[in-house]
């Protein structure tokens, strides 16, 4: 199964037979649906500082009854935040942590957490320790800059292994690979305990197929294209287009 998307990498963990008990969406915008549309028995708590999203966010809860939604900003501790608005004006904002918001809402794992923050996610990750402990499945949007290597450090020290990668984003300017969104699951997890490529023999046997019928097609495609090659430069060396010089 190909997936390139959100909606692919979370309908394959529910498919595994992953249900949260509760879904965090750190950063919501505007919402996540495809969080809310795959896992709607799960309790749903949307966090997002923009005052401005929060008309959207107040929709979202009333079309999904678990879900529920505060203006504020997840960080490494209590306390507020300087955030700009949507005019550029800066402003303060609460700032909790997710340790501290899961206990006052009396939410429970299994989690599944969803960090969307631009740049400040190490921050709010060490604001969940605990949430993390009880976390099956983390999808953290990650610009491929310094903190790209401090998520991947503070999530491995947590127990955690990249398991998908998906929705690439790639600079106007140059072409070059700018942000993914990474997919962690616990190293000795529900996730990991498959070790092998294929669910059963069938699998292997038609993967083993394709593969011998590609490498069918390019070696004879090389060779058609080798031969053909040849036969152009002999007739050209024939009709003395071709000069060669020896020193």
């Amino acid at each position: 199964m190909q997936r390139h998307s959100w909606p692919g990498s979370l309908y394959n963990i529910k498919h595994l037979g992953f249900q949260p008990a509760t879904v965090i969406d750190v950063g919501a915008g505007v919402g996540t649906f495809d969080l809310y549309h795959i896992f709607p028995e799960a309790k749903h708590l949307l966090l997002e500082p923009r005052e401005e999203d929060a008309p959207h966010l107040e929709k979202i809860c009333t079309l999904f009854p678990n879900a529920t939604y505060l203006t504020a900003a997840a960080g490494r501790e209590p306390g507020s935040l300087a955030f700009p608005g949507q005019d550029g004006s800066p402003r303060t904002v609460p700032m909790v942590t997710l340790d501290q918001i899961c206990v006052d809402r009396h939410l429970i794992g299994p989690y599944l957490l969803k960090v969307d923050v631009d740049g400040p996610e190490v921050d709010v990750l060490s604001g969940a320790t605990r949430v993390l402990q009880e976390t099956e499945y983390a999808i953290i949007e990650m610009t491929l800059f310094n903190q790209f290597y401090d998520v991947m450090d503070l999530m491995r020290q947590q127990g955690f292994v990249a398991y998908d990668i998906v929705n690439p984003v790639y600079r106007m300017a140059d072409g070059a690979l700018s942000q993914v969104d990474i997919a962690f699951v616990k190293a000795a997890g529900a996730f990991r305990q498959v070790q092998s490529f294929y669910a059963d023999d069938h699998q292997k046997a038609q993967l083993t197929a394709d593969l011998e019928q590609y490498q069918t097609f390019m070696t004879t495609y090389i060779d058609e294209r080798f031969a053909a090659e040849m036969a152009y430069l002999q007739q050209a060396w024939q009709a003395g287009k071709i000069v060669i010089v020896c020193s």
